[in-house]
């Protein structure tokens, strides 16, 4: 159980999140804007509530992506404990190398956006360009 000062903070700034959501605007006269990918992605307009607990999601993937290495570390434990052998041949086998972070990053390929139905034969820049009338529909005039 949360401490109930803390939770009043993740519920304020849950708050601030959706009053935020909530101002963004593509009406004339608006200064707030999503993130280009937002628009690219057709996201705009599916954004769900914020709550507390998405913060604290949001906060344990950050620790977990933070960890780059943990499956190698694991990896080293368990033969560590498996024999005496393996123990010796730990570090060898799964070393403590940054080579090998590359191979772990998570990022979206070209499987995952067909799957959510984003697929576009056009560049970032030239979507970003097809959707370009949506953020100066946003812009605030200027005298």
């Amino acid at each position: 159980m949360m401490p109930e000062a803390k939770r009043e903070i993740f519920e304020a700034y849950s708050d601030g999140v959706n009053d935020f959501i909530a101002s963004v605007s593509l009406s004339e006269g608006s200064a707030k804007l999503f993130p280009p990918e937002f628009y690219i992605f057709g996201l705009y307009n599916k954004i769900r509530p914020w709550h507390p607990i998405d913060s604290l999601a949001n906060i344990l993937l950050i620790n977990f992506s933070l960890t780059w290495d943990w499956a190698q570390d694991f990896t080293r434990e368990v033969n560590k404990m498996e024999s005496e052998e393996l123990r010796n041949l730990a570090e060898e086998l799964t070393p403590f190398t940054s080579n090998y972070l590359v191979n772990m990053v998570t990022v979206l390929d070209d499987s995952d956006v067909h799957r959510m139905g984003k697929w576009s034969d056009k560049s970032l820049g030239e979507r970003y360009l097809e959707n370009l009338a949506h953020l100066k529909a946003a812009e605030p005039k200027r005298n």
